[in-house]
């Protein structure tokens, strides 16, 4: 019953909020079977991400970095949206503004029809020119050889994809935090905390006045990094669970 009264209460809140801001991680499209990148089974357990997901890795070897960039595209391209994907793009109908924050490079949220989606690692539909930052759809390019080059340029480009050792870009950065500082309620959605940024994002929206909402397995650390829990409403369980029943309520 206490669980029931969460639901509600989140249900409630969100219905009665003009703008909401969803911040995703892993976990969401683990539901998908992608596999997270962290834990048991994860993809670092898999591979040395020295080797494959690092700017030294990139400067090093490309083609290696490609060579698991593109192994990675080809076991995205098997999932679909889940339940969480589908829950999350429904709340657009209910809410005047949603806009979704991702760590996740999938494209899983605009494939379940979410049309305001900021991808702060990335994705790997794309590649980028690392001198200009213009961006080519990857299905443009010839991925035979790699690294592969832009086709008007022939410069080398790069997956456009935020790896280890890099920053994140600040424009988008900026955006992020513009959106969290104008939400009423922000949802934390599928996230272990081990990339804090999903919670400092939070914790920035919290302190200007955001109602937050943690939907997870399990309680993150970083909730408690400030001396007080970050979550004004934790729902344990799985996204693809939870979500539905929330937005049902809306």
């Amino acid at each position: 019953m206490e669980h029931d009264g969460m639901i509600q209460a989140a249900g409630e809140r969100i219905r009665g909020a003009a703008n909401v801001v969803v911040v995703t991680g892993a976990g969401v499209s683990a539901e998908s079977g992608i596999d997270t990148y962290r834990g048991a089974g994860g993809l670092w357990e898999k591979h040395d991400v020295n080797e494959v997901a690092t700017a030294s890795a990139l400067r090093r070897d490309p083609a290696k970095v490609w060579r698991f960039l593109l192994l990675l595209r080809e076991h995205i391209a098997a999932a679909s949206p889940n339940a969480a994907h589908r829950a999350i793009a429904a709340l657009e109908d209910r809410v005047a503004t949603v806009r979704v924050i991702t760590q996740n490079i999938d494209g899983l949220h605009q494939a379940a029809g979410s049309r305001t989606v900021l991808e702060i690692h990335g994705n790997v539909r794309e590649a980028r020119d690392p001198e200009t930052g213009a961006i080519h759809a990857l299905g443009e390019l010839d991925l035979e050889r790699l690294p592969p080059l832009c086709p008007r340029t022939g410069r080398v480009l790069r997956p456009n994809v935020l790896y280890f050792e890099e920053a994140y870009d600040p424009e988008i950065m900026g955006l992020a935090s513009r959106w969290v500082r104008q939400a009423e309620v922000i949802l934390i959605v599928g996230t272990s905390g081990m990339v804090p940024t999903p919670y400092f994002l939070a914790w920035e929206g919290k302190s200007a006045g955001a109602f937050v909402i943690d939907v997870n397995l399990d309680r993150s650390a970083p909730m408690f990094t400030f001396g007080t829990e970050l979550a004004d409403l934790f729902l344990q369980g799985k996204a693809g669970v939870v979500l539905p029943q929330v937005v049902a309520l809306i």
